[in-house]
């Protein structure tokens, strides 16, 4: 009877792996595991002497998944795997938790793949890639190393592209064990590009331009280019940068890249008309660039295309991913042109924590040019209900608004309220001395 219990969950399983549809793995793997970009995750069929219960977990793994419940999927997958010290399910669960965008979880079955398959260049990859997504790099360069010796695919890159999310003494330890690295491997382009971009990080342009220079010589190309023209740039030399991107684009006129450096640094450099010319050309090339199309708006009112830029924001508004910036620069384009209970309307639908306390300031500072000291107090106390993560900022906000407005009194009030929810709070009691000091107090 069990044996033919056991046989019925195999099949079961054969056939429903596979069938379980995970989300699209996080990008920030795919540099490690380019083989793994897959919906759909296959499972090996399992080993024949597994335990009934650890096949029937299994199995309601797959059926979880099949209703999009991949909180038990996982679950189920990495008790399998830890259960059993199975290869294929140890790598299994870390393709699942790697989709789910599950780091610590991706990062405890990467390292149990690693230990029951330790010759896997594939588990390698993938354990260093966990290590460095959560942040710790000093581990995964050493695999990254064994890797580069073995003459595999290493991904050293991926310190590169992860590099803003480390400490500046985590980079230059990175660096400093680079440049043994590079005296090994003088010629290598990723050791080259990822010792570039760690050095530029860290605000050591010059060195970081050297590596630039030989990795340009070496592999040319618009990723060189790149960096060269960005850290000209950063040193001073913007003609310099201009110049050589210009010309880079005509050997290399479909690289999306170098255009839209291009196009950002004579926008940094103050060239409103060009960069204009510039993000135009980009919106007509990539019409399904929302930011493009974002950013070409702005670029148009302030080169005083009002008409033409608020026609263009106000179709981005319909694209839930940009639309609260959208709203944004249209109520900073209404506040400018003093027309105020448009800018507040805009201003009212941005939603998104970027410019979301900067909008909820602008519609204070309008509603106190206009006496509109009721209205003010509503307006912020729903915004408190609204967004209670930030409740302490629009706090704040709110007493900045009606100290500079002369209403001190009303913001020592305001404080005393906020400072009731959070009593040690430096950042109230700052703002609050401030009040009472100005009341000469």
């Amino acid at each position: 009877m069990l044996k033919k219990s056991l046989s019925l969950a195999i099949i079961a399983i054969a056939t429903l792996t596979g069938c379980a549809t995970l989300p699209q793995q996080h990008n920030e793997y795919t540099t490690a595991t380019p083989a793994q970009q897959t919906s759909g995750l296959p499972l090996a069929l399992p080993p024949a002497n597994l335990e009934a219960d650890i096949l029937y977990s299994l199995l309601v793994a797959e059926l979880a998944g099949q209703q999009q419940r991949y909180d038990i999927m996982l679950k189920n997958y990495v008790g399998a795997a830890k259960k059993t010290n199975d290869p294929g399910l140890a790598e299994h669960a870390t393709q699942i938790a790697i989709s789910l965008k599950a780091h610590q979880i991706a990062l405890e079955s990467a390292q149990l793949w690693h230990q029951t398959a330790p010759d896997s260049g594939h588990a390698k990859q993938v354990l260093a890639a966990t290590l460095i997504l959560n942040q710790q790099p000093e581990q995964a360069i050493q695999l990254l190393e064994e890797l580069l010796a073995s003459g595999q695919q290493s991904n050293i890159e991926l310190l590169a592209a992860n590099g803003p999310n480390f400490s500046p003494k985590q980079r230059d330890d990175l660096i400093t064990h680079l440049e043994g690295l590079l005296a090994a491997y003088p010629n290598n382009p990723q050791l080259l590009f990822t010792q570039a971009s760690l050095l530029q990080l860290n605000d050591r342009h010059e060195e970081a331009l050297n590596y630039t220079n030989k990795l340009h010589r070496i592999a040319p190309g618009p990723r060189s280019l790149s960096l060269q023209a960005r850290l000209n740039h950063q040193l001073g030399h913007t003609n310099k940068a201009l110049t050589k991107l210009n010309k880079s684009l005509k050997d290399h006129p479909q690289s999306r890249s170098l255009q839209i450096l291009y196009a950002q640094i004579l926008l940094e450099d103050k060239q409103l008309l060009k960069a204009l010319e510039q993000f135009t050309q980009l919106s007509t090339q990539y019409p399904q660039d929302h930011q493009l199309k974002l950013t070409l708006a702005v670029l148009q009112l302030k080169n005083g295309f009002n008409d033409t830029g608020k026609k263009q924001l106000l179709a981005l508004t319909n694209i839930p991913e940009i639309a609260s910036q959208a709203h944004y620069y249209l109520g900073q384009a209404y506040q400018q042109q003093s027309q105020t209970e448009q800018a507040l309307q805009h201003y009212k639908q941005v939603t998104n924590n970027e410019h979301l306390l900067s909008a909820h300031q602008q519609i204070g500072l309008l509603l106190l040019q206009e006496n509109r000291f009721p209205a003010l107090q509503q307006h912020f106390n729903k915004a408190r209900k609204d967004n209670p993560e930030q409740s302490k900022n629009l706090f704040i906000i709110e007493a900045e608004l009606l100290t500079n407005a002369d209403h001190t009194s009303s913001a020592i009030t305001l404080l005393n309220t906020a400072l009731k929810q959070t009593p040690n709070d430096i950042n109230l009691l700052y703002n609050r001395a401030i009040a009472f000091e100005k009341t000469n107090h």
